[in-house]
């Protein structure tokens, strides 16, 4: 499993007779094990070369659940207050507007409902295979190719590393408030492709988040 769906998981909490919606399909369905007690998943993915895939490994004696191909952020399908839960393990990651995704988000949760998703930590660069870009300032949003990091994971090919500050100002804003806050590191769980003198493998590479909807 991609650690940060353990990550992720280990934040949901229950999701029995939960309304749960899915934002991003890469790497898999965090809330597939348990579609038997979810009342309700509704997946969202862009790309349609990856539901296509899941579609193929789908195991065809599991409980069906519904599908949509679109923007992580169009959401306007989905009905006003109507999500218990929502997750994105990798959505966040890539978005170019998550201004925009965080309303989407809280427009569909129901009230004291919860957003579990993962962002990029602004160390994470400097914690990958590869010397960080002259440019690279640590208050400052970036764009990092993740075929330089080295994961062996199943990423976004693009994502944004952001300061801590400005996640939680983009948090405030939408209308929503952390509940949780965990800085993960993933590099000492996986093998990397290869291997760096002086990267310090406890420095955290990912946040996971829960947000709540007043």
């Amino acid at each position: 499993m991609n650690p940060l769906f353990g990550a992720i998981e280990r934040n949901v909490g229950s999701l029995r007779s939960c309304r749960v919606v899915e934002l991003g399909a890469i790497g898999g369905i965090v809330s597939a094990p348990y579609t038997n007690v979810i009342s309700n998943l509704i997946v969202v993915e862009p790309s349609a070369e990856v539901i296509t895939k899941l579609t193929q490994e789908a195991d065809p004696d599991s409980p069906r659940y519904e599908v949509h191909n679109g923007g992580l952020d169009e959401l306007a399908f989905i009905n006003i207050d109507s999500a218990d839960t929502v997750i994105s393990a990798l959505g966040l990651l890539s978005t170019s507007d998550p201004d925009r995704l965080l309303r989407s988000v809280k427009r569909i949760l129901r009230p004291s409902g919860s957003f579990i998703f993962s962002v990029a930590h602004p160390l994470l660069i400097t914690n990958s295979l590869i010397e960080p870009p002259s440019d690279y300032r640590y208050f400052e949003s970036h764009i990092v190719d993740t075929q330089v990091l080295g994961f062996g994971l199943e990423l976004p090919q693009k994502i944004s590393l952001r300061p801590i500050s400005k996640l939680f100002s983009l948090v405030q804003r939408a209308g929503l408030y952390v509940d949780t806050f965990e800085e993960i590191s993933i590099r000492n769980q996986i093998k990397p492709k290869t291997q760096q003198q002086g990267k310090d493998k406890d420095l955290p590479d990912f946040i996971i988040v829960k947000v709540k909807k007043r």
